[in-house]
């Protein structure tokens, strides 16, 4: 049952569900609870096969694929025949979601041509400039012990007397030394109080800020000023951006033409 669980697999039998109602719907509604198991059944299930195993699946293990996605197909029916996609939340988003992957997937994006990249390069130079980065290196306190403060400011004061900070404090999770971390980093992770502190001390000077977790003795090791990034260098993430962007409206598209399909009534 491991295959069952891949998402591949997931995305790949709901879209199998999809072409085969869409099928028989088309030719003929009478025939909607008749499951076909054709070659294109059996060549979409030996691509999966393929794909997790680094193989292709002999004729016993490829019986045993089809017997495993006719359960599923026969469950997946039967549910959206109870109107569990309807009723249960979680299979519904689900559905919602491959529903999205497969228009996704199935829309086609023109390659950005270089007028196009230069120009949204020019309009958003300073989205991919790279950032200032700091590292530094800290003893953390636990906010567990009923001392912290006392501790903090004893820790404090030998390490401005020239303690090296290796084995004072507690243990911290995220580690003693930090590199090349962008102050939106540092918020992220400790909060604003630790980053201002970060930002505003001199290189090679201790302070002490706080976080979620307790107290933090910090010194900024070495700072890396921002600075602007050519088109060439950003040429990769700028191509990435458009294109995604023009997937997601194409994907937009797509669902409102699906929605044009449907009557939308509000009570």
């Amino acid at each position: 049952m491991h295959l069952l669980r891949e998402p591949f697999v997931h995305f790949l039998a709901i879209g199998l569900v999809f072409f085969a109602i869409d099928r028989a719907l088309g030719d003929d509604a009478s025939d909607e609870r008749t499951i076909v198991i054709d070659d294109a059944v059996r060549a979409e299930l030996r691509d999966a096969w393929e794909h997790e195993h680094e193989r292709a699946p002999n004729d016993e293990e490829l019986e045993a694929a089809i017997a495993r996605w006719t359960d599923e197909e026969v469950l997946y029916r039967e549910g959206l025949a109870r109107g569990l996609d309807r009723e249960d939340a979680l299979v519904r988003a689900r559905i919602a979601l491959a529903t999205s992957y497969v228009l996704s997937e199935s829309v086609v994006i023109d390659e950005p041509s270089e007028d196009a990249l230069r120009a949204h390069f020019e309009t958003h130079r300073a989205d991919y400039a790279d950032e200032a980065r700091v590292d530094f290196t800290q003893v953390f306190v636990s906010s567990v012990h009923p001392d912290a403060d006392v501790r903090a400011n004893e820790l404090l004061g030998l390490l401005e007397a020239g303690a090296s900070p290796n084995g004072l404090g507690d243990v911290f999770p995220g580690g003693r030394r930090f590199r090349l971390r962008r102050l939106e980093q540092l918020a992220e992770s400790f909060g604003p109080e630790l980053a201002q502190t970060v930002a505003a001390l001199e290189v090679g000077a201790w302070a002490r800020t706080s976080s979620r977790f307790g107290v933090h003795l910090v010194r900024v090791d070495r700072r890396t000023t921002a600075r602007a990034t050519s088109f060439e260098d950003a040429r990769a993430d700028v191509r990435d951006t458009l294109v995604r962007e023009a997937r997601d409206a194409a994907v937009e598209d797509a669902v409102a033409t699906l929605r044009a399909r449907w009557e939308i009534v509000r009570r």
